[in-house]
């Protein structure tokens, strides 16, 4: 074994920074992704999963095209049929560089990894990305209360996927739930372990689909990503299948008189200010503020930065072409 001493400053053995999905997933990276039951957690998944292996830009955001695979250990038949509605949206054919597991892997027992690995290579795969559907649902059976609070058994668990890792130089996107508090369950058991976490957030009167990044290890976290949420439909002989699409597209509410105020006044005052300053602005009580604020955020056409209670409030460029729309 060789080993390199290098001296602090030196950036000759770094390299930059690089990514599956520009800004959003690392390569080589851990996250997990998390929610509510029905925030469209396994479709955005495998969305992102398509994307990479056909090499196509997620959303406007840049894409190392690679190889993958979706563990659907919860609802494989679901996964099947969400896959074809994907290609046939895309006008595309399957292909080997998009795969589906249908099984449950015990990711805490080293021999049913060992098992997946070399099961893996004798299909001859070689994946750049995994999804793993999800925590709960590969485990392992027999599994007691508060068991993945356990931080010996957090490790276990991920010892696993490390190994699943490893052998294929992968990413790894595991999909957990959240708790009553909205934060993502166990999070003291495994916040230390992955680098990215995500949170999905379904915007069901709006019908659209909010990533929010709570945890980015090795970069700033990404802003809120906010997807518009349609069904589509797709068969196969006389098999007909209906999915949720997700795409860039503005949101299916339009801006009331109240939004349209809000939005006017951070454009009017230089594209930014908090929300405190904007319910000054209009007289409004702080609660209200906040309400209103938060359908404009969850519709996509304003973003919030910084990390206190009242963050500074700025345009998405959706917003900025309301403004400008309006005055026209």
């Amino acid at each position: 074994m060789g080993f390199v001493f290098e001296q602090a400053g030196d950036m000759t053995e770094a390299s930059a920074m690089q990514w599956l999905i520009e800004g959003i997933l690392p390569e080589r990276g851990l996250a997990m992704l998390f929610g509510r039951g029905g925030s469209l957690k396994s479709s955005v998944s495998l969305d992102m999963m398509l994307h990479l292996a056909y090499g196509l830009p997620w959303h406007g955001h840049a894409v190392k095209p690679v190889a993958g695979l979706f563990i659907a250990a919860e609802k494989p038949d679901l996964t099947r049929q969400r896959s074809v509605v994907w290609l046939a949206e895309h006008g595309l054919k399957p292909s080997p560089q998009a795969r589906i597991l249908a099984t449950a892997p015990n990711f805490r027992d080293q021999k049913t990894v060992e098992t997946l690995v070399h099961e893996m290579r004798q299909a001859r795969l070689s994946v750049g990305f995994i999804v793993v559907d999800s925590l709960s649902a590969t485990w392992g059976a027999g599994q007691q209360d508060g068991e993945m609070s356990n931080p010996t058994e957090a490790y276990r668990y991920f010892d696993g996927i490390k190994r699943l890792s490893d052998a294929f130089g992968a990413s790894v996107l595991v999909i957990h739930h959240e708790n009553k508090q909205g934060k993502m369950r166990d999070a003291e058991a495994f916040r230390d372990i992955v680098d990215t976490q995500i949170r999905a957030t379904y915007l069901t009167k709006s019908g659209m689909l909010r990533l929010e990044c709570t945890k980015q290890n090795a970069a700033p976290l990404f802003q809120p990503v906010t997807l518009a949420v349609t069904t589509a439909t797709a068969s196969v002989g006389r098999q007909h299948f209906t999915a949720p699409v997700l795409s860039n597209g503005a949101a299916k509410s339009t801006p009331a008189t109240d939004d349209m105020q809000v939005l006017r006044l951070i454009a009017k005052a230089g594209g930014q200010m908090t929300t405190t300053e904007v319910s000054r602005k209009l007289g409004w009580s702080d609660r209200t503020g906040r309400r209103r604020v938060r359908r404009l955020l969850d519709n996509g056409w304003l973003r919030a930065e910084g990390v206190t209670r009242d963050r500074f409030l700025s345009l998405t460029p959706e917003g900025w072409r309301l403004v400008s729309a309006k005055a026209e």
